[in-house]
């Protein structure tokens, strides 16, 4: 009983939080960029395993990393996965927002050296576009600051409720 009570208030909470446009989330990692590179060099120390683990600031009984939730807090995160991806290579992911159920709804996040990334086409990646579409979709988007890109992805995921 717990257990799904906690799942509920998890589900009204990232429900209640105001859904980010791409731009925003965009701009937050221009603007942050160098927060993103300090929880990058933090997080990927966490652990070399080669399944995800997760890291949510403030969870019970979960050791609390104060330096990372304060960068998670900058970044507008919820929570970081993290595992060791191909020869070793730190691969994470930080939610921002998601909202739906079992699967189906939307998820923005932050991603860094991920596997295979899907291709970001501009004019076909358009919110609008995506939820008048009856297709499922998913997109990683490469970030950029400074003039360069160091690995950081902004990642949508789209699955239809139909």
């Amino acid at each position: 009983m717990r257990l799904f009570s906690l799942l509920l208030f998890s589900i009204f909470m990232f429900s209640c939080s105001d859904r980010p446009t791409f731009e925003g989330l965009v701009k937050n990692y221009q603007v942050n960029s160098e927060v993103f590179s300090e929880l990058t060099e933090m997080a990927c120390k966490l652990d070399k395993s080669d399944t995800f683990k997760r890291y949510t600031p403030r969870k019970t009984g979960q050791e609390s990393i104060v330096e990372l939730d304060v960068l998670l807090n900058k970044v507008s995160g919820k929570y970081v996965d993290y595992r060791s991806g191909k020869d070793s290579q730190c691969i994470l992911e930080v939610l921002v927002y998601a909202e739906g159920f079992a699967g189906m709804g939307k998820k923005y996040s932050y991603t860094y050296q991920i596997d295979s990334p899907k291709t970001f086409d501009k004019k076909v990646h358009a919110y609008n576009n995506i939820i008048s579409s009856a297709e499922n979709t998913s997109f990683d988007m490469p970030l950029i600051a400074s003039k360069k890109f160091d690995g950081w992805y902004f990642s949508f995921v789209y699955n239809h409720e139909s």
